[in-house]
This record gives structure tokens, sequence and C-alpha cells, in this order.
């Protein structure tokens, strides 16, 4: 009888030690399901923070683009005023004056002045507009084709007239300016 107690008493705790395991399983499990909730509650964060951040990016080169175009168009809009205000400037100046133009690309030439430009350049067109037919009598030098001279002159910004004294003035300049700065009748 007392080996029957025994038994009993083993198996009834193996049976309690298999429900107490059994419970800590079940815990375990409870643990891991709460886990996988939160692991996927966190992902869902992740995934809506980077849609977010991307959406934000999106936003910045969206600005981005828009304020580049609002420079490109006041830049050739200040380049048409420029170009517009130093045609008006050559007009009247051509009024006043009897020498016609070929004269002064002819008397810059003859004095060793230098006009460095760059293909691409609205300035450098400008001004090279200026001059019409009678452009073929200036000394040109293309930074575009012989970069090394534009450098080796210093050339920092085109157009840039370079006078026999090595000095250089840049920028757009009408055909008066440029007649009374080298001492050329217009």
């Amino acid at each position: 009888m007392k080996k029957i107690t025994l038994f009993i008493l083993i198996g009834f705790s193996v049976v309690l030690l298999g429900c107490k395991n059994q419970g800590i399983v079940n815990e375990d499990w409870n643990l891991i399901d709460n886990n996988e909730e939160e692991l996927v509650s966190d992902e869902l964060e992740i995934l809506e923070d980077y849609e977010n951040i991307e959406e934000n990016n999106d936003s910045t080169e969206i600005i981005e683009e828009k304020i580049e175009e609002v420079v490109e168009e006041q830049v050739e809009e200040q380049v048409e005023k420029q170009v517009e205000d130093v045609k008006i400037s050559n007009t009247q100046a051509s009024k006043t004056n009897t020498v016609k133009e070929d004269n002064l690309a002819k008397c810059l030439t003859s004095k060793w002045i230098k006009l460095y430009g760059m293909a691409g350049c609205p300035y450098c067109k400008a001004q090279i507009e200026l001059f019409g037919d009678d452009f073929q009598y200036i000394n040109y030098i293309n930074c575009s084709e012989d970069p090394n001279v534009c450098v080796e002159k210093w050339i920092s910004g085109v157009p840039a007239w370079e006078f026999i004294d090595g000095s250089i003035k840049s920028g757009l300049h009408s055909l008066e300016d440029l007649a009374d700065l080298v001492g050329c009748n217009l």
C-alpha cells in the first residue's frame, strides 16, 4: 500500500509538475505572441516613418527644383534687361556719333584689347551681338575652347575685357562705355 501511495504521489507530482511546466510554457508562448505583436507594430511604425521621410525628400526635391526655376527666370530677366539697357545706350550713342561700330572694333583691336567669353554665356552672346558683323575685328578668346588661357589670366567672370596694361574689366559693357574706357571714338 505504501508503494501504491508512493506511486500515486509520484504520479500526482508529475502531473502537477507537468501542469506547472505547461503553465510556464503557456506563459512563454503568450510572451512570444506579445513580442511578435510589438515587433510587427514596430515594423509598421518604421515603414510609416520611412514613407514620411520619402515624402519629405520628394517635397524637398520639388521645392529645390522650383527655387532653381525661379532663380533661372530671374537671371534671364536680368540679362534681358541689361542687354536692353545696353542696346538703348548704343542706339543713343550711334545717333550722336558718325563713326560706325566697325571703327570701334578696329580701334579696340589696335589697342590690343581682348574679349574673353564662353559658349552658352548669355552676357557674352549679348556683348558679341552689340558689335554685329563687326565682331570679326575683335580679339576674342573663347574660354570654353581654351580654358588654360583664361585660368592663366585669372578670368573669373565673362564677358571680360583685358586691356593693354593687363587689367581686366568683367561684365557686359555698352559700346559707348568701351569707347570711353580705351579712348576710341564712337
